[in-house]
């Protein structure tokens, strides 16, 4: 990340620069000003500069390779194959924090429903992974399919990924306990004899300290 926001503050350096790149940086700039020039961006923020940024990437590196200017990375896949999985893994991050900031997901259940929900996408994707399958991640899977002769070890990701996943269960382990009572709260629907069973067993085991 502090590479690609030295990038974007050279490009924003100068008035020709930002002319260049005015939508770009037109954009960045409203949303975010000054923000730019401090690697500790908020979250979200950091997540749309990316995707941004990504999405310019050819642009990106013609202008830089006119202004002489050294950014080797930009010429390596390798590093943009990094830009791209740090690209797509806010973007998932980011469509889950947006959900749980959501005004109607200040309810409890639901907060609860959409984190089990990410837990268990992130099962999905690290499998998908481990298959060579970037369906879930668009941005990867663009960097590959204009580079097809190209090839990049995945394990670091899968291993990223089963960290999140883990950090995830051990932050909300205390919620998985009483997941089945909340599913139930939100969809009544769902009951039946072996839930009213299951929540009287849980009941007893509570009063009893177990």
């Amino acid at each position: 990340m502090k590479q690609i926001v030295k990038i974007v503050n050279f490009i924003s350096s100068n008035e020709l620069n930002r002319r260049t790149f005015q939508e770009f940086l037109k954009e960045l700039i409203s949303q975010y000003g000054d923000v730019l020039y401090h690697i500790e961006v908020r979250w979200l923020s950091k997540g749309k500069v990316l995707e941004r940024f990504f999405n310019i990437r050819h642009e990106i590196t013609l202008f830089l390779a006119t202004k002489e200017k050294e950014y080797p990375d930009v010429y390596d896949f390798s590093w943009w194959f990094k830009v791209a999985l740090l690209t797509d893994i806010m973007g998932i991050m980011n469509k889950t924090l947006t959900r749980l900031q959501g005004h109607y997901n200040k309810i409890v259940t639901k907060m609860i429903s959409i984190v089990f929900s990410q837990e268990q996408k992130l099962n999905i994707y690290i499998e998908e992974l481990s298959n060579s399958d970037y369906s879930s991640f668009p941005s990867v899977k663009t960097l590959f399919d204009e580079n097809p002769d190209e090839s990049q070890d995945v394990t670091d990701l899968i291993k990223l990924l089963t960290d999140l996943k883990n950090e995830m269960s051990l932050r909300f382990s205390d919620f998985r306990k009483y997941q089945e009572p909340f599913r139930l709260v939100e969809n009544p629907w769902l009951i039946t004899t072996a839930n009213i069973a299951h929540l009287s067993d849980h009941s007893l085991d509570t009063k009893l300290g177990i």
